[in-house]
């Protein structure tokens, strides 16, 4: 006899079992389904078949919930913030898993678990932003260009001068997070440790300076914050920076 039968034939029994219509016993003798399978269906959901996860699956969705929120937040998760959320979700229950050292699970369970919500989750390289880019909304954009464009009204383009700040941070590590599925150019709002800006009035007549500043494949070129101090900070002992 066919399997599929078999559980389609199981799932009639069970709802004419709990409408009334028919017992466990005449189930049993009518289609010839062991009467223990009936008792076991009935009165609990079977287990799947296999090892079992340590989560149950609703503990496993409310967790893919949370990484879905934590990413659109700007806070995306790597693999070992799971770990670390579950090790203090199990402390925090009282529950001892014998298989995790110290109650962290480790980085099989973490693939495990990444590749049973393959359809929800997706691991992306992140793109760091800081916390003043990320609180500028489109409105605060639109608003800026309308203001600017009714101040500009019969101002000739030669007479606009570009006032900037030149501006060089550090670029901290991109890191793989985990995120929803489809999620393209996913974001960690995250402040760097350098940030230096040098305020450069009447830009267009400092172009040909600020040239010696291009980066070259990421990087400054060498002896170029050297060269900086010599013309601008006489006074400053002369040194060199490598990044």
């Amino acid at each position: 006899m066919n399997y599929q039968f078999i559980k389609e034939q199981l799932q009639t029994t069970l709802r004419q079992f709990k409408r009334g219509q028919i017992s466990l016993r005449e189930a049993k003798d009518l289609y010839n389904i062991p009467r223990s399978t009936l008792q076991r269906h009935a009165r609990q959901k079977p287990k799947k078949h296999g090892g079992q996860t340590i989560l149950s699956e609703g503990e496993e969705i409310r967790l893919v919930q949370l990484v879905v929120l934590a990413g659109k937040w700007g806070y995306p998760v790597e693999k070992i913030d799971i770990r670390y959320i579950v090790k203090g979700y199990l402390d925090r229950k009282g529950i001892r898993v014998a298989k995790f050292k110290n109650n962290m699970p480790g980085p099989d369970w973490t693939n495990l678990f990444y590749s049973r919500h393959r359809e929800l989750l997706t691991e992306r390289m992140c793109e760091n932003i800081k916390r003043s880019p990320a609180a500028v909304s489109r409105e605060i954009i639109n608003k800026y260009f309308d203001n600017l464009q009714e101040n500009l009204q019969n101002v000739k383009s030669k007479s606009i001068i570009n006032y900037d700040e030149t501006c060089f941070v550090d670029n901290p590590r991109r890191k793989k997070v985990i995120v929803k599925r489809k999620t393209r150019h996913p974001e960690r709002i995250i402040d760097s440790t350098l940030d230096v800006s040098v305020f450069g009035p009447m830009k267009t007549a400092w172009r040909s300076a600020l040239q010696d500043w291009k980066k070259i494949q990421g990087f400054f070129a060498e002896g170029i914050f050297s060269k900086f101090t010599k013309s601008c900070c006489k006074q400053i002992r002369n040194f060199k920076s490598k990044y």
